[in-house]
């Protein structure tokens, strides 16, 4: 058993190993949060950080943390100003853009000097997906 102190009310629960360390009901409010701010973008493509907030009770710094940690990715996505940590383009999940992921990959599978180093370079960095699905 794994117990953790939720990060929202510190209270301690059995962490599934998975996901945010939320408690059950910590979970679930933030769940309706996210399910309201997905249903105000799609009626209102490309609102503003503040009117979502303003809108729903999802404050900017939650909905920034829900893309940086990539479980906020809507066609809609709002404009909260994340930019590539490498190069500073605008992004809407994570922390680098697609190009500066391709670019990182493609100089860790030139360093590698063996077929095997470039199939576990495919296998565990495939993508960055660790970027985009990491669950917390």
């Amino acid at each position: 058993m794994d117990f953790r102190n939720c990060e929202l009310c510190n209270k301690i629960f059995n962490y599934a190993g998975y996901g945010p360390v939320y408690c059950k009901d910590c979970l679930k409010r933030d769940e309706e949060l996210m399910r309201a701010v997905k249903d105000y973008l799609d009626r209102n493509p490309g609102a503003e950080g503040d009117e979502v907030s303003e809108k729903t009770g999802a404050s900017v710094e939650t909905m920034t943390k829900w893309m940086k940690d990539g479980r906020l990715i809507h066609p809609a996505a709002i404009n909260l100003g994340l930019k590539c940590q490498s190069c500073g383009a605008r992004i809407y999940k994570g922390f680098l853009c697609d190009d500066c992921i391709a670019g990182y990959k493609q100089e860790l599978m030139d360093a590698a000097e063996s077929k095997e180093e470039k199939k576990k370079i495919e296998r565990h960095i495939g993508g960055f997906r660790f970027l985009e699905d990491k669950k917390r």
